[in-house]
C-alpha cells in the first residue's frame, strides 16, 4: 500500500513540474513581445518582418507586415545579417513609396517588389548582385532607378510595366538580361553594354517612346520581340556579329526608316521587320542567306537587291503582289509596283516569279551606264539620269534610281567619285558615243 502511494506521489510531482514549465514558456512569451516566435509556417517574426534563416546563417525577409509609406530593412535582425529579400516580400504593398536596403542585401528575389505602384524612391546598394524575374514588374510610380556595377543577372519581366521609368542605366558588370526585362517601360534610349552574352526575347518591347538603341558587340542572335512595338525607334545600332534577326525582332517600329545590316548576316526571321512602315532604306548583305516569311511586309521598300548568297526566301517575304486581294491578312501589305534586283537562276528570280513581282537581273559584270536598267545602254539613260539629279521621282514617289544599291550605283558612277553628278551625265554622254 505504502509503495503505491509513493509510485502515485512520484506521478504527481512529475505532472506539477510539467505545468508549471509549461506556465513559464507561456508567461515569458507574454512578456518579452520582442523575442522571435514561431509562426504557422515555420518563419520568425520580428517586428514588420516575417523572416527565415538561410542555410549559412543569414537571413532572408520573407514578409512585409507593416503598412508604413517609407521602410528601412534593417541590416540585422536577431543578430543575424539580413542577405536577401524574398520572393513577394513587398508584392502588391501600394501604400510603400520609399524603401531603403542596406549594404548586407545581396540578392533582390523574385517577384519581391511586383505592383508596388506607387514606390517612387528607392536606391539598390552596391552589394546586390542579383535582381530577380518581376523584382520590380508593375512598379508604375519609378522614374528612375540605378542598377549598381556590383549586378550581373536581371530576371525575366523585372522592370517591365514601369511605365514612367525613363532613366535606366545597365552597368557593364551585366552579364545576363531577361525576357521582356524592360518591356513597356517610358525608356527613350538603352545602351546594352558588351558585358551582355544573354539578351533575352521581348526584353524592350512594347517600349513606345524609345528612339535610339544599341546592341553590344557580343550578341549574335538578335532574338525575337525585342523591339517589337517600339513604335517611336529611329535609329538602332547592330553589331557585326549577328548573324541572325529572330522573328518579329522589329515587328510594328513604324518610325524606322532605315537599317545597316551587318555583313554577317545570315538569317532574318519570320515577321522581323513586320509593319515597318516607315521603312524605306535597307541594304542586304551578301553573306544572307534565308529571308523569313513575311519579314518585309507592310513595309515602304518598293525595290531591294538580293545577292547570290540568298538560297531560300519565304512565303510573302516581301510582301505579295494581288495574289490575296480580298485576305485581311495581306491587304495592308500588298506592292503594286514592287522591284526585285537580283541574279538569273536564283532564289530571288523564283521569287519574283511566284508573287508576279517585276524582276530585274544583274549580270556578274554590271551593264555601264544602264540607269534605266533595261538592258540597253542609250541616250534613254542620259535623260533618265538627268530628270534623276533634277529630282523626279517614280509615281510611288521613291527615286527615279536607287543610289542605295551598290551594283546600281556603280555601273552610273562613271568617273568614280563616289557620288552621282553632272559629270556623269557627261561622261555617260561621252561613253555612249565612243561605244556606240
Amino acid at each position: 500500500m505504502k509503495k503505491t502511494k509513493r509510485i502515485t506521489a512520484i506521478i504527481l510531482s512529475a505532472l506539477m513540474t510539467v505545468s508549471a514549465f509549461s506556465a513559464l514558456s507561456v508567461s515569458a512569451a507574454t512578456v518579452d513581445s520582442n523575442a522571435p516566435v514561431v509562426s504557422a509556417d515555420d518563419n520568425l517574426v520580428s517586428g514588420d518582418f516575417k523572416y527565415s534563416v538561410l542555410d549559412d546563417g543569414t537571413v532572408e525577409i520573407a514578409k512585409y507586415l507593416g503598412s508604413d509609406t517609407d521602410v528601412s530593412i534593417p541590416e540585422k535582425i536577431d543578430g543575424k545579417v539580413v542577405s536577401s529579400i524574398g520572393s513577394w516580400t513587398f508584392y502588391d504593398c501600394t501604400s510603400l513609396t520609399s524603401i531603403t536596403i542596406p549594404d548586407s542585401v545581396t540578392s533582390i528575389s523574385d517577384d519581391a517588389f511586383s505592383n508596388c505602384e506607387n514606390l517612387t524612391d528607392i536606391t539598390i546598394p552596391d552589394s546586390v548582385t542579383s535582381i530577380g524575374s518581376r523584382a520590380f514588374y508593375g512598379c508604375k510610380s519609378l522614374t528612375s532607378i540605378t542598377i549598381p556595377d556590383s549586378v550581373t543577372n536581371i530576371g525575366d519581366d523585372a522592370f517591365c510595366f514601369c511605365e514612367n521609368l525613363t532613366d535606366i542605366t545597365i552597368p557593364n558588370s551585366v552579364t545576363y538580361i531577361g525576357v521582356r526585362a524592360f518591356c513597356n517601360t517610358g525608356i527613350t534610349s538603352i545602351v546594352v553594354p558588351d558585358s551582355v552574352s544573354n539578351l533575352g526575347g521581348g526584353a524592350f518591347s512594347g517600349c513606345e517612346k524609345l528612339k535610339t538603341a544599341k546592341l553590344p558587340k557580343s550578341l549574335n542572335v538578335i532574338p525575337d520581340n525585342l523591339f517589337s512595338q517600339c513604335y517611336e525607334l529611329e535609329n538602332v545600332n547592330i553589331p557585326n556579329t549577328v548573324t541572325k534577326i529572330d522573328t518579329q525582332a522589329f515587328q510594328d517600329c513604324e518610325k524606322l526608316s532605315k537599317v545597316n545590316l551587318p555583313s554577317s548576316l545570315k538569317e532574318i526571321g519570320i515577321y522581323a521587320f513586320n509593319g515597318c512602315t516607315s521603312l524605306t532604306n535597307i541594304n542586304i548583305p551578301d553573306n544572307l542567306e534565308i529571308v523569313g516569311a513575311m519579314s518585309f511586309c507592310d513595309c515602304s521598300l518598293t525595290q531591294i537587291t538580293l545577292p547570290k548568297s540568298v538560297t531560300e526566301i519565304n512565303e510573302y517575304a516581301l510582301g505579295y503582289n494581288d495574289l490575296y486581294p480580298n485576305s485581311m491578312y495581306f491587304e495592308a501589305s500588298k506592292i503594286a509596283d514592287f522591284k526585285i534586283y537580283g541574279y538569273k537562276n536564283t532564289a530571288a528570280e523564283k521569287y519574283a516569279q511566284d508573287n508576279e513581282f517585276e524582276f530585274i537581273a544583274l549580270d556578274d559584270e554590271v551593264v555601264t551606264g544602264d540607269s534605266n536598267q533595261d538592258g540597253i545602254v542609250n541616250v534613254n539613260d542620259v535623260t533618265y539620269l538627268q530628270r534623276h539629279l533634277a529630282g523626279s521621282l517614280n509615281t510611288d514617289g521613291s527615286a527615279l534610281i536607287d543610289e542605295t544599291s551598290k551594283a546600281l550605283f556603280d555601273c552610273l558612277d562613271l568617273n568614280k567619285d563616289g557620288k552621282l553628278t553632272v559629270a556623269d551625265v557627261t561622261a555617260l554622254q561621252i561613253y555612249i558615243s565612243e561605244n556606240n
